[in-house]
């Protein structure tokens, strides 16, 4: 009996057989389940005035505002330094719906979130800033939040960046920043950069890796037959 379609994919009886004996279709389901969680990243920033280039528009902070020097940005001409508060935090939301995924998508638990920003300090301070994401319901409460590690400047720009599930329910994100104080009398934690993007399962990927990795195992097999 001939099992699949197709040169190259087309399998025997004792093939399958032999697959099962040394435990390969263990293995081509892990590949198939890795293959399908990469996904693929929709390349769109989710934030508007990622950059501050025009100011604080579009973002919300209890305080902070933009500088241009010392450092001098990551990118384009200004960036975010949260101001003489001990505690600041500077937010912006994000209506995944508004941006166009369907309801069935956002409760799929497919969907993840791919955020960020580039982070600095003042030279010898330790101030720290960290970026988080909340997750909101339709009717705007938080559902759960993620945050990434504080992060303490010293004058130099670094990236930082996470991954994250969409839990059913969420209907809009909240990109925030918050910065603490710990020295001296300005809170010298910066963003600079800042991004939120989707990554989407892609199927095609698993069908690809699906059928590349029976091939190379029918190959295998050949190779041992002739041995």
């Amino acid at each position: 009996m001939v099992i699949g379609t197709g040169k190259g994919c087309v399998l025997k009886r004792t093939e399958w057989k032999m697959l099962r004996k040394q435990g390969f279709f263990c293995l081509l389901s892990l590949l198939l389940v890795v293959s399908y969680s990469q996904g693929a990243l929709i390349d769109t920033n989710l934030l508007v005035n990622s950059g501050f280039e025009d100011g604080l528009n579009g973002w919300t902070s209890n305080w902070g505002g933009i500088r241009n020097t010392n450092p001098g940005p990551y990118e384009g001409l200004s960036f975010y330094y949260s101001g003489a508060q001990a505690n600041t935090v500077l937010y912006q939301p994000v209506s995944l719906v508004d941006a166009g995924f369907t309801i069935s998508e956002l409760n799929s638990e497919t969907l993840l979130v791919h955020y960020g920003g580039w982070q600095a300090g003042a030279v010898d301070m330790s101030d720290g800033g960290r970026i988080g994401l909340i997750f909101k319901d339709d009717n705007g409460q938080s559902i759960t939040s993620v945050y990434l590690d504080w992060y303490y400047g010293d004058n130099t720009w670094v990236m930082r960046e996470g991954t994250a599930a969409i839990p059913v329910g969420t209907r809009s994100l909240e990109y925030n920043f918050q910065g603490v104080r710990t020295t001296a009398v300005t809170n010298d934690a910066y963003l600079d950069s800042a991004f939120l993007k989707v990554i989407l399962p892609e199927p095609s990927v698993v069908l690809i890796l699906g059928v590349g990795s029976l091939v190379l195992l029918r190959g295998r097999i050949h190779r041992r037959n002739r041995a």
